[in-house]
């Protein structure tokens, strides 16, 4: 199941690199094959679970990155094929990343 590759990914990581900070990016929704809110909810669930214990950033319900039908759409954030991020999403996508990894890796 995605929750036991999941923590086998972890627990893997923390293992070969047990001072190293592992996080989890629950991605944000797409219509193209991508991250349904109910695989979100299930990562998050996860990532919350006594056993992983990870620290998540949810793209998903609070990233604000949602699927739009163009590139050149910047008030949403996903464009073409609802893959790419347009620069509005890339600017959200960045603020919220960037302080989730120095939380993760403070001296970095």
């Amino acid at each position: 199941s995605m929750c036991a590759v999941m923590k086998w990914a972890v627990q893997s990581i923390r293992a070969v690199y047990p001072n190293t900070g592992v996080g989890i990016v629950i991605p944000p929704p797409g219509s193209a094959g991508g991250c349904s809110e109910e695989k979100a909810n299930l990562m998050i669930e996860c990532c919350r679970h006594a056993d992983m214990h990870v620290p998540y950033l949810d793209m998903w319900h609070e990233g604000y990155i949602v699927a739009s039908s163009s590139i050149k759409d910047g008030s949403n954030g996903l464009g073409y094929q609802d893959v790419h991020l347009s620069d509005a999403g890339r600017n959200r996508y960045a603020s919220a990343l960037a302080p989730f990894v120095e939380r993760l890796c403070p001296f970095i």
